[in-house]
């Protein structure tokens, strides 16, 4: 079938698509898109039907049909459509105008269109050596050595670095290699400030404009850079394929450690679908070819990254090991971000181990990396070791200022993501401030978002505590039941639930059952857990004041409550936050969301 667009012939062959007689340079799914848009001879086509066509058995995010639209725009201006034929009928869909089909009714006219089409593509020889000359006798404006230098300059722990792009003299006629390194590096600056939306803007602007080149670094540097961004977001449709993608151009162009990078960036798609195993399988398999290459780099994330999967099954040793393995390599390569993250997860161990004046100390450590770094991306990891230890300990007005400042920064950035640790320790903190309203409202909130089974159960615990404050005891009874009885549930959740499931019973005069889950609850006690410690020791003088009399054991828990008392107002003393180190994150915190609020 044969038609015209804007009077330019296009010919239908076996589902591809001719421009005077040459290949268009498309994609498969644009060659479809394209086809679908002359067959309806300038009538709506809707984003519902190309997306059934395109994508027939996958549910794919808008990104993905507008990534192949713009495919389509730009090669037929290229075949000499004019720029606007292709529109976008808001809510409706999209409209190819100006089509009109052709109907050769003879061999005659037949040859004749053929004459005609060689004709065209002699002139088109002509045009492409003429354009090809001028291309390549432009000057080139970004070196690959300087790009390298800009990309280390803006990615360094301690550089902060904003390049003049206007000094760099790229435009609409400079190569289109210069134009996709200048829409990179300014989309891995505002990824850098935490800007994600405007980062995708612009990766996408210059993969348009790159086109179908010969693949180079930029434009697998630009699909990576799109992949760590959407770690972070819902579609991981878009995630993946983007993962792959970079990873191909990376293999094309002989680029080991972009290969190895792009299998980094693999393993975080299997941990954000909670496939850690796989994420482990993967990291170990790469991790020698990476450590035989040099790419100190990459082996410095995949240690990680190892030790994130490890903790999220459950493999303490392996875990440590690998944090371990992670704070030595950043301390010897001054690496502020993984130090961070290192120092941060450490922190949570030595909490773990009940040393908890050593667990503030590596949460300080965490938190001056991180503002020494001056990278949003980076800043919440760090940070959260701190905000996130601070109601533990006591510092319940710290902790309330912390971790909304937290959970809002997340809001301005990335709203399809949650710090959920820090939403669950903000409901214990308005729990603390018996405001048990507020504590419900956040539980609300959260329990909107897809939580991990673990998650959610230590969400459930926390609605059946924030339900007995509440005097809703038919709900706190059923709730931490179920979470008392859920099988494989985390043993500080467990406490926390049987704690609740005690004091529901004792409301609801089930006396019996009471006594049994409170004997049970010893085998399961922590100290270094001091939040469900404390509960737990307000429980047990009630039991033995109450519900099972007995005035030795009431005795015991009392000294017991007391001394935990004294030895939380020593462990507040110790572990303050120096009055230096505040104002410098609280400066930082008034920074990026002034910057944010500025790009809005």
């Amino acid at each position: 079938m044969n038609y015209t667009v804007n009077h330019i012939p296009f010919e239908l062959v076996q589902n591809q698509v001719f421009s005077r007689g040459l290949l268009m340079p498309l994609s498969s799914k644009a060659h479809i898109c394209l086809i679908e848009f002359l067959k309806a001879n300038g009538s709506v086509v809707s984003k519902e039907h190309l997306m059934a066509v395109l994508w027939p058995e996958v549910i794919v995010s808008d990104d993905s049909l507008f990534k192949v639209i713009q495919e389509v725009r730009k090669e037929l201006v290229v075949a000499g459509v004019e720029k606007n034929v292709l529109k976008n009928v808001y809510g409706k869909g999209y409209r190819l105008q100006q089509v009109e089909s052709l109907q050769l009714s003879n061999g005659h006219s037949l040859g004749g269109f053929f004459a005609g089409v060689l004709l065209l593509v002699l002139v088109l020889v002509l045009v492409f050596f003429f354009l090809a000359f001028s291309y390549w006798s432009k000057e080139e404006k970004i070196s690959d050595q300087a790009y390298a230098t800009m990309i280390s300059d803006i990615e360094s722990d301690y550089i902060d670095s904003q390049i003049d792009f206007d000094a760099l003299g790229v435009n609409s006629q400079s190569l289109q290699s210069d134009q996709l390194k200048w829409f990179y590096l300014q989309a891995l600056q505002y990824y850098k400030s935490g800007n994600y939306q405007q980062s995708i803007a612009l990766l996408n602007e210059g993969i348009a404009v790159y086109g179908h080149k010969p693949p180079n670094k930029a434009i697998a540097d630009s699909y990576l850079l799109l992949a760590r961004i959407y770690v972070y977001r819902s579609d991981k449709e878009a995630l993946k394929s983007y993962i792959d993608e970079a990873r191909k151009l990376y293999s094309n162009i002989k680029d080991p450690i972009g290969v190895i990078s792009s299998d980094i960036s693999k393993a975080r798609y299997y941990q954000s679908a909670f496939l850690y195993a796989d994420s482990i399988d993967l990291l170990e398999s790469i991790l020698p070819e990476a450590a035989n290459i040099g790419a100190g780099l990459q082996v410095l994330r995949i240690h990680a990254n190892l030790s994130y999967s490890y903790k999220q099954i459950g493999q303490y040793q392996a875990y440590i090991d690998a944090l371990n393995h992670t704070l030595e390599k950043s301390l010897a390569m001054s690496n502020g971000r993984y130090a961070a993250y290192a120092y941060g997860e450490l922190s949570q161990v030595y909490r773990q181990q009940n040393q908890p004046i050593k667990a503030m100390k590596f949460a300080h450590q965490a938190l001056n990396f991180v503002l020494a770094q001056k990278d949003t991306n980076v800043f919440q990891q760090g940070f959260s070791a701190f905000y996130n230890l601070l109601n533990e300990l006591g510092h319940v007005s710290a902790a309330d200022k912390y971790l909304k400042d937290a959970i809002d920064i997340q809001a301005y950035f990335n709203d399809q993501a949650l710090l959920v640790l820090a939403e669950m320790n903000w409901v214990r903190v308005k729990l603390n401030q018996q405001k048990f309203e507020l504590a419900k409202d956040i539980l609300v909130k959260l329990k909107k978002f897809k939580l991990s089974e673990t998650e959610a159960l230590e969400a459930d615990s926390l609605w059946a505590l924030t339900s007995y404050q509440l005097q809703d005891n038919i709900s706190a009874y059923t709730t931490a039941k179920q979470v008392y009885s859920a099988d494989g549930v985390d043993e500080r959740v467990r406490l926390q639930a049987g704690i609740v499931l005690v004091w529901a019973c004792t409301e609801l005069e089930r006396l019996d059952e009471a006594m049994v889950i409170f004997s049970e609850l010893a085998d399961g006690l922590n100290r270094s857990w001091r939040y469900e410690y404390r509960q737990y020791l307000n429980l047990a003088k009630h039991y033995f004041k109450i519900i099972a009399p007995d005035e030795t054991q009431f005795a015991k828990y009392q000294q017991e409550f007391t001394e935990f008392a004294t030895e939380t107002v020593n462990i507040i003393n110790q572990t303050q936050t120096s009055s230096a180190l505040t104002t410098t994150l609280d400066e930082y915190i008034s920074q990026i969301t002034r910057d944010k609020s500025a790009n809005l």
